[in-house]
Formats: C-alpha cells, structure tokens, sequence
C-alpha cells in the first residue's frame, strides 16, 4: 500500500511540474494584440473578422470583433505582425509593421472607410498608437549584448 502512495506522489508531482512550466513559459515569451474596429465615425463594428498575421512567420489567426467592436489576440509571439481589418460594405484596413514585445498588450484600433471590398487602407506604424494605455506594468526587452555587458560580483 506504501508503494501505491508513493508512486501517486511521484506522479503527482510530474503532473504539478508540468503544468506551471508550461504557465510560467506563456507569462514570458508572449504579448496581447488588442484594439476597436470602428467606421470612419467613430462607431462600433461589430462580428466584423479582424486577422493577424506574423510577417517572419506567415501565420496568420482570426477572430470575429465583439458588439462593442473590440478584439483580441492572447498568447501573441513577439515578432513584428500586420493586422487586418474586413466588413462588407467598408474598405479593407490593413496596419503594418506592428512590434509586438514580450508581456505588451500592444494596441492596435483600426478605422474602416465606407466603400467597395476591393480597395485597401493601408496604415503604418508611425500612425499606431505606442503608448500603453491598457496596464500598468512596465516591461524592456534586453538584448544579448546588454546582458553580456552586465557586471558580476567577483568577475576579474
């Protein structure tokens, strides 16, 4: 019976281990890309599809804007990103170059124009909004060199 107890523990632990290094990798790695879809005055666009697409990549993922016009994207890889904005009857709006960073939740608001689904907004990057307006938290990516460059304690 002490053996059975054991090897529950031991698979419990397993399964305990598994499971926050997989949470713990999703707080670090990734980013939310969130923003409205709105006409060109200023209301909602609502169940209109909104695409994300990782330039490096290709990968591209959906969603469909909420009755308030608002979408999301969790678990975003850092990288640079187009977001695409579709809905019958308005232009296709598409922002470029978007940088996503690690833990960011990188806003991205799009403004349809009336007119046929053949023409295409393009917005860049300088018109998107940098600041992070939806938390609090404050994050910097480092690169390797700035880590190299560190000084450590006793280091000759």
């Amino acid at each position: 019976m002490k053996q059975h107890y054991k090897s529950m523990k031991c698979l419990l632990c397993v399964a305990l281990v598994m499971v926050l290094s997989t949470v713990a990798r999703a707080q670090f790695d990734t980013a939310t890309v969130l923003g409205s879809v709105t006409d060109s005055n200023g209301a909602a666009v609502a169940k209109e599809t909104v695409t994300l697409k990782n330039v490096a990549t290709g990968v591209a993922v959906t969603t469909v804007s909420d009755e308030s016009g608002n979408y999301q994207f969790f678990n975003v890889r850092i990288g640079t990103y187009t977001v695409v904005a579709e809905a019958s009857g308005f232009t296709r709006t598409v922002a470029e170059n978007i940088q996503v960073t690690v833990g960011a939740r990188q806003r991205v608001d799009l403004a349809l124009k009336p007119g046929a689904v053949t023409e295409t907004v393009t917005v860049s990057a300088d018109n998107i909004q940098l600041l992070e307006v939806e938390t609090s938290d404050r994050g910097q990516v480092i690169n390797r060199q700035q880590i190299v460059n560190l000084p450590l304690n006793g280091r000759a």
